[in-house]
């Protein structure tokens, strides 16, 4: 860019003046840029109320889910014998368990050797682990110490269930045994040991770590399976984690002893999901009603949502026996317009007919559904929420462009201005040096009759 120095032979600003008048003409593009600026506000408020919509259905959703009204508990008169969970639909009642045996991984130790003693060695030397169907199969053709044939176990990749490890008896290496793991627990898991070429199970001398509960080593290897008894009926499994004995039950053995476990129905679940759907609502009217006030004063939408919310609300729905509103289930409205639960008087309904509170809620003809259908209007990718964020969008798109093309013709103007004061500033410039000429020259003449010094 060229640089020019305006104003010297005249004595005007002309970047002052050019500043001024272009501050004049950019008024129409910083309206253009202030009516941006609040529809962006407006988007950003739109999507804000979408978020929060979005929240609420995820609680209305909650309740058209049948499974939070069969939500069942389970306590434990001994938790440090089991814990258990329970599933939806649990069916309530009592179980006597006893735990007679814990399942375990089992465990194998070699011989003690010397950290520099070696197995194998010739052709054909192998040592195979197997761990249900899966066998791992080590070469030892060429002969290996413990810790080498611990890192062989452990590098392997195809999934055999078996970790390996070393401990060392005297700490100086003189008497080290090799550790094998089953990953995982119970008879069907149990580590099998085959030898091939001149090796033979006396080549490394493996016997059971596994103890039972008096602390003597198990002989029988189906004896790493758990071992309980539910209402006098003895079972056995593979782990400590039982999931297949009692419908709806998880049962998690932690030591042997006994202990009753009592199921029932949990109420406390259902009222915290009506409690989230009431907080839900409250945040939602709190947001609408500061969006109303503020951003989107004047706005329909926040309207039109918290009037098609209230209805579905309001409604009342047939065939679930006493219940009818919500208010028959304790969630009544505030004088401010909020949502109250009254877990009583919800409570009290639950006794009286659960079967009616579910279907009121989580029925395909209840009031989840109803809601759910409402908020689906609003939150649909085609939804009234989406389209307003695209008429918005395009709003703002419009006058992006109306400003692009107003900062173009603004170019233009301050050329044109800055063309014309910088010719105005020469032609002053010269009418200046011309009168100072004459003036010069009608001093010189004689009689100096015209001298400019003379008043």
């Amino acid at each position: 860019m060229a640089i020019t120095v305006s104003g010297i032979g005249s004595g005007l600003d002309v970047e002052n003046i050019v500043t001024q008048l272009m501050a004049v003409e950019r008024q129409p593009l910083l309206r253009l840029a202030s009516r941006e600026a609040g529809l962006q506000a407006q988007i950003s408020s739109v999507g804000t109320l979408k978020s929060v919509l979005a929240g609420f259905r995820t609680a209305v959703d909650k309740l058209a889910d049948p499974e939070t009204f069969n939500a069942a508990t389970a306590r434990v008169s001994d938790p440090t014998v089991l814990s258990v969970t329970a599933d939806p639909g649990a069916a309530p009642g009592t179980l006597a368990v006893e735990v007679t045996r814990l399942a375990q991984n089992h465990r194998l130790a070699s011989e003690a050797r010397a950290d520099t003693a070696t197995v194998g060695g010739a052709a054909g030397d192998t040592l195979g682990i197997t761990v249900g169907t899966d066998t791992l199969t080590l070469d030892l053709s060429t002969a290996k110490t413990l810790a080498e044939i611990r890192d062989l176990i452990n590098a392997d990749t195809t999934g055999v269930g078996v970790s390996a490890s070393l401990l060392d008896e005297a700490g100086d290496g003189s008497a080290q045994r090799l550790i094998l793991n089953a990953r995982a627990s119970g008879f069907e898991n149990r580590l099998q040991l085959s030898f091939g070429g001149s090796l033979t199970a006396d080549s490394l001398g493996f016997t059971t770590l596994n103890r039972d509960g008096a602390g003597t080593v198990l002989t029988d290897l189906t004896d790493l399976n758990a071992s309980l008894s539910i209402d006098g009926f003895t079972l056995a499994r593979s782990t400590n984690t039982v999931d297949d004995a009692i419908a709806g039950l998880t049962l998690n053995l932690t030591a042997v002893g006994t202990a009753s476990i009592s199921v029932g129905q949990n109420d406390a679940a259902i009222v915290s999901a009506l409690t989230g759907m009431v907080d839900s609502y409250n945040t939602l009217k709190t947001q609408l009603d500061g969006l109303s006030q503020g951003v989107l004063s004047g706005d329909s939408l926040t309207r039109n949502v918290l009037g098609g919310v209230r209805s579905v609300m309001n409604r009342a729905f047939s065939g679930f026996g006493d219940f009818a509103s919500l208010a028959e289930l304790g969630i009544t409205t505030t004088r401010e317009g909020d949502m109250q639960l009254d877990s009583l008087r919800l409570t009290r309904a639950l006794a009286d007919n659960r079967t009616g509170v579910a279907g009121f809620f989580s029925s395909e003809t209840g009031f989840a559904a109803a809601l759910s259908t409402a908020l689906d209007g609003y939150l649909d990718d085609d939804g009234i929420v989406d389209a307003r964020i695209d008429g918005l969008n395009n709003r703002v798109r419009d006058l992006q462009s109306q400003q692009a093309r107003w900062e173009l013709r603004l170019v233009g103007i301050e050329d044109r201005l800055r063309t014309q004061f910088t010719a105005l500033d020469s032609l002053v410039a010269q009418l200046t040096t011309t009168s100072t000429f004459l003036a010069q020259q009608l001093d010189n003449l004689p009689g100096a009759v015209f001298r400019s010094d003379r008043r």
